[in-house]
C-alpha cells in the first residue's frame, strides 16, 4: 500500500477525510497489534 498517496488522497478537498481515514486505519492496527503505517 502506498500510504504517502493515501494520506494525500484522503487530504484533498473532494473527500476532505484524512482525520478518519487516520483513524480507522489506527483502529486497525491497534486490532492486529501493529504499528499505524500513516505514522511510522
Amino acid at each position: 500500500m502506498d500510504w504517502p498517496e493515501v494520506r494525500r488522497l484522503a487530504a484533498l478537498p473532494e473527500y476532505d477525510n484524512l482525520a478518519g481515514c487516520e483513524h480507522l486505519v489506527a483502529e486497525v492496527s491497534d486490532e492486529i497489534g501493529v504499528e499505524s503505517p500513516l505514522h511510522s
